[in-house]
């Protein structure tokens, strides 16, 4: 309803979720990378270097180009 207040217990809690919530943010934002190792890894690879991983795998399977 307007004009209503927050009482002590409750301005408490919501003061409780929100430093809760801000240490579970930084915690996340530290040990993301930890957690998910392959959100790390650069993937771009010029087109020869495609080309010649792509063969060497092939040639190890036992295939031709």
């Amino acid at each position: 309803m307007p004009g209503e207040r927050l009482s002590a217990s409750e301005k408490r809690g919501l003061l409780l979720w929100v430093v809760l919530g801000i240490i579970g943010t930084l915690f996340a934002y530290k040990y993301f990378f930890r957690a998910f190792p392959e959100a790390s890894v650069d993937f771009r690879v010029t087109r020869p270097e495609a080309l010649k991983v792509a063969q060497n795998f092939v040639n190890g399977l036992g295939g031709e180009r």
